[in-house]
């Protein structure tokens, strides 16, 4: 499976760890905005580094924004309106809805 990056502002591209799209995607590089971004912790992200990414996928126009915390199974779920955190493991998105710890 190729990564693909969604281009966020010319000449701007962030590479989400996973993209769900509606539809198929006419390519590798994505320019109309995903349903779905998602971004897996790890030791090296700084937070003010994810922060800009989930501020640059919601301004793009992107819907929901997960960040996952694979150590603990929890993590945030990031809309235009709200933050909510997935403490049980259970992301949503829309009428997605995916239990990180049956993954």
């Amino acid at each position: 499976m190729a990564r693909v990056q969604t281009k966020i502002s010319p000449p701007r591209y962030r590479i989400p760890d996973i993209c769900v799209t509606i539809g198929k995607p006419g390519g590798n590089i994505i320019t109309e905005p995903p349903f779905l971004c998602i971004e897996i912790n790890s030791p090296d992200d700084s937070v003010s580094e994810l922060r800009a990414k989930i501020e640059e996928y919601l301004d793009m126009g992107v819907q929901y924004v997960w960040v996952v915390d694979p150590v603990l199974l929890t993590g945030e779920i990031y809309t235009r309106d709200r933050i909510a955190r997935a403490r049980d493991g259970v992301f949503l998105a829309g009428d997605i809805e995916v239990d990180i710890r049956q993954a």
